[in-house]
């Protein structure tokens, strides 16, 4: 496997995350309403997260076993989750996610008028932040690099640890507050486990 790939996608997908969660995800509702270069971003950061979910989806799918992967976004997620390349709480969040991304793309006007990407955007940080992981945990799997068997556990409460560390950071000041309230009433937010012994035997199989 081109480890570079999977470097690029976990690279790709964490500036979507940092983007979403210190830009957009500390917006309210009205506010979001308002702009239309946030609402715009947030469409293309929804688009651009499931494009490269599925194409690091159909790597570790041609990689890991002797399937074809599918031709559709819910296809090959629900593929992915069959094959326990990830979890089932991110596969089912994945497909959701595809489904709001051909709306973003053939029915813009209906999501745009009904800020329906507003509701989801703590869903679609999580499921960035955990296929980022994922990228980042084969890669280091299939390089042989040490890495701890501990679980790793995407959810409100990773959310609001990775906000706090960067606290005292300036660029973010302005955003905190309003990201750490926002994630404790969030219902989008799911938990995604990543078993990483499960991903080290995976890839033992193989290698």
């Amino acid at each position: 496997m081109d480890l570079s790939k999977l470097h690029f996608f976990g690279s790709e997908l964490a500036h979507y995350t940092h983007r979403v969660f210190w830009d957009i995800y500390p917006l309210s509702k009205q506010e979001f309403s308002e702009s239309s270069i946030y609402r715009r971003a947030s469409y293309d950061y929804i688009v651009q997260t499931i494009e490269k979910s599925s194409d690091l989806t159909t790597i570790l799918i041609n990689y890991l076993s002797s399937e074809t992967p599918a031709n559709t976004y819910a296809k090959k997620f629900l593929q992915g989750k069959a094959l326990k390349i990830f979890p089932a709480t991110l596969g089912d969040a994945l497909i959701n996610l595809g489904r709001l991304r051909n709306k973003v793309v053939h029915e813009n006007s209906t999501v745009n008028a009904a800020l329906t990407a507003y509701d989801q955007l703590g869903m679609l940080v999580v499921a960035s932040f955990s296929m980022g992981t994922l990228a980042q945990t084969f890669s280091r799997c299939l390089s042989n690099r040490n890495i701890d068997d501990s679980n790793v556990v995407i959810d409100a409460n990773y959310l609001l640890n990775f906000a706090n560390r960067k606290s005292q950071n300036q660029l973010y000041a302005k955003s905190i507050d309003k990201v750490v309230e926002r994630i404790k009433t969030d219902k989008s937010i799911f938990t995604c486990h990543i078993d990483i012994r499960s991903i080290k035997e995976m890839v033992s199989k193989i290698t």
